[in-house]
């Protein structure tokens, strides 16, 4: 099981980074373990005969464990800059190919056809969430790869068109499987990928957030549902004020703005105020 590689790996690079092995020799030595890690994951990730749970579970552990290593690293101790600098170079390597994965697997996440079942749809967002937070874990504010995949995710917005549905923005057929039940449950993987883009702090992810706090509004369903829809929606949109304070861009004044005096979710208007005073704190 990948969990007992990676805790082996992980017990050994730290007995190596906190100086129980010796110079850039026993740094190699957990190199060697990275990626026998990787290794596993890439064979698991792409195993056909895994389920996209199963998988995203690892890439979630993976991707802490790697968070956790690159912490470690810091306080490494090296024979010289030049090998310190090798070491670096090996790491960002294994975390490319490592965020490539998990990004192929985000994509089969969103492929898998569901029924109209809350079960399949809590499992299936279940698995999103923690392909999410690996992505999160992995990515940097220069990451654009992650921010896009991220970005994917809070888009994959569904309404709910007479039991079809609908793109809010564009009026395009929804994705593959995509149902009410998969909306319901979907929601705290699109909360997760938001949360992710406010730690990640970057502009790009700016005018989704905005599309989410302003327009996730659900025109064509009929006046029921839209109601239903925009209550169950409120921690979305609470997340993408948040999100934009953090991004502190801004281009996100206007749309908080509007949410701040207009929104119906009194959460919401309290989030967007404070992310408008954090934005003008930080652009003085």
């Amino acid at each position: 099981m990948i969990q007992v590689n990676l805790r082996t790996w992980l017990v050994t690079g730290a007995a190596v980074i906190l100086g129980l092995g010796s110079g850039s020799g026993a740094v190699r030595a957990q190199t060697d373990y990275d990626r026998d890690m990787l290794r596993e994951l890439e064979t698991r990730i792409q195993d056909p005969n895994q389920s996209p749970t199963a998988k995203a579970a690892d890439a979630k552990e993976s991707a802490q464990k790697f968070k956790e290593m690159e912490e470690a690293f810091q306080k490494a101790k090296f024979d010289s800059d030049a090998a310190r600098e090798t070491h670096r170079k090996e790491l960002e390597a294994l975390k490319l190919e490592l965020t490539s994965r998990v990004e192929q697997l985000v994509t089969e996440i969103k492929q898998v056809r569901t029924t109209n079942s809350s079960l399949e749809a809590n499992v299936r967002a279940g698995a999103m969430t923690d392909a999410t937070t690996a992505l999160s874990l992995l990515g940097t504010s220069g990451s654009s790869s992650v921010v896009f995949s991220l970005i994917q995710i809070v888009e994959n917005q569904p309404v709910i068109v007479a039991g079809a549905c609908a793109d809010p923005r564009g009026g395009r057929g929804g994705p593959p499987g995509t149902t009410f039940a998969d909306y319901l449950y979907g929601r705290n993987a699109r909360i997760a990928a938001i949360n992710a883009l406010g730690e990640l702090r970057s502009p790009l992810a700016v005018p989704s957030l905005v599309g989410v706090l302003l327009y996730d509004r659900y025109p064509s369903a009929s006046a029921g549902d839209q109601w239903l829809l925009h209550q169950l929606n409120v921690d979305v949109r609470v997340a993408a004020a948040k999100a934009l304070g953090l991004i502190g861009s801004r281009s996100g004044l206007g749309a908080l703005g509007t949410a701040a005096s207009s929104d119906p979710n009194g959460r919401v208007r309290e989030a967007a105020k404070s992310a408008i005073n954090l934005i003008q704190t930080v652009n003085k």
